[in-house]
């Protein structure tokens, strides 16, 4: 409902309304990173269905077929990934650390992100008691090397669009407990079926959900088949697919309107023809036109040749001549 996707994004649901009114309106597609996004869009907003598609976040997958084996049998090694922020909710995580040491279990938290919560995140540290537990290891360049150490990663969020820290960690056949947010950890873990999902903000059900994943461990080999479904050439192939999609419906639509298209003009008429469509049809600013344009405009004089040789081709079918090898190649040259 809108009240529900009000809450989720914090924020007022006439501001997302008014820029989705804005913008949305007139483009051609509209891409979310999860069907949750989507669905959430559909909800807050006059988007037709049509133009809303899914194409979910790509990863280079690393080289591995199999996980590496938990480094120290009588510690539990545990990663965290995101920004030191409200929505990321590390408090529960570090309440489920502190249930987890109350049961004597001795477990390490490594936390990589900054943000403006970590002096609060500190503070709450020591009030826990958990200084010899929690490590704040701020921005990392290269998180692979502390996935490939840690024996599961445990993210809280209350919001998210996708996730790249759960897709990261079983691209590396790492093991997942997560928040059954709205929108993307449940979708990359099939529900459950590839990963812990426990409710936000439930530190309790966060703990037992640790506990449980480590005795009874996802195989390594099939969270990393898993996360071949979210590649970054499968990306860019449904971006392709979708910018050409869009594409040929603009020139399809200036066909039909009897617009001059390639032909004869040169390339001034045709980026007068590029600015007059745009202008008329979606009255998009200035700089976006322009940027449109000159878009176009690359990608259609790449193509002039083909539709010359096209047209030519249909010359010589209308008039219904007879020719020669030699004739058709001078034709056409």
């Amino acid at each position: 409902s809108n009240q529900n996707a009000k809450k989720i994004m914090k924020t007022n649901l006439w501001k997302i309304s008014l820029s989705m009114r804005l913008m949305y309106k007139f483009s051609s597609g509209v891409i979310c990173v999860s069907n949750g996004v989507k669905e959430s869009l559909k909800a807050i907003s006059s988007v037709p269905p049509k133009k809303l598609h899914t194409i979910y976040n790509g990863i280079d997958l690393p080289k591995i077929e199999e996980g590496s084996q938990r480094l120290d049998e009588k510690k539990i090694n545990i990663l965290s990934i995101g920004r030191l922020s409200d929505d990321k909710d590390y408090i529960t995580t570090l309440r489920s650390i502190k249930h987890l040491s109350k049961q004597d279990i001795n477990v390490e938290l490594k936390i990589i992100g900054e943000g403006p919560n970590f002096e609060d995140l500190k503070k709450e540290v020591q009030e826990l008691g958990l200084e010899k537990n929690v490590t704040f290891l701020g921005f990392q360049k290269n998180i692979s090397k502390f996935i490939l150490k840690c024996d599961l990663l445990v993210h809280s969020s209350n919001f998210e669009g996708f996730s790249m820290a759960v897709l990261e960690a079983i691209s590396f056949g790492k093991n997942v407990v997560s928040t059954d947010t709205p929108h993307g950890p449940s979708e990359i873990l099939n529900n459950g079926e590839f990963g812990s999902l426990v409710r936000i903000g439930d530190y309790i059900e966060m703990a037992d959900a640790i506990k449980y994943r480590i005795k009874n461990p996802i195989s390594s080999k099939l969270l990393i088949e898993r996360s071949k479904k979210f590649t970054l050439d499968q990306a860019s192939k449904e971006y392709l697919e979708l910018t050409s999609w869009c594409f040929a419906d603009t020139i399809s639509s200036v066909k039909s309107e009897g617009r001059p298209f390639l032909g004869n003009e040169n390339i001034i008429e045709i980026i007068k023809s590029l600015f007059s469509i745009f202008f008329e049809k979606i009255r998009l600013n200035l700089i976006l036109v322009l940027v449109s344009a000159i878009v176009s405009f690359f990608y259609l004089t790449s193509l002039d040749p083909i539709y010359r040789v096209e047209t030519k081709l249909n010359e010589v079918q209308e008039s219904s001549v007879s020719l020669g090898d030699s004739a058709l190649s001078n034709l056409l040259n």
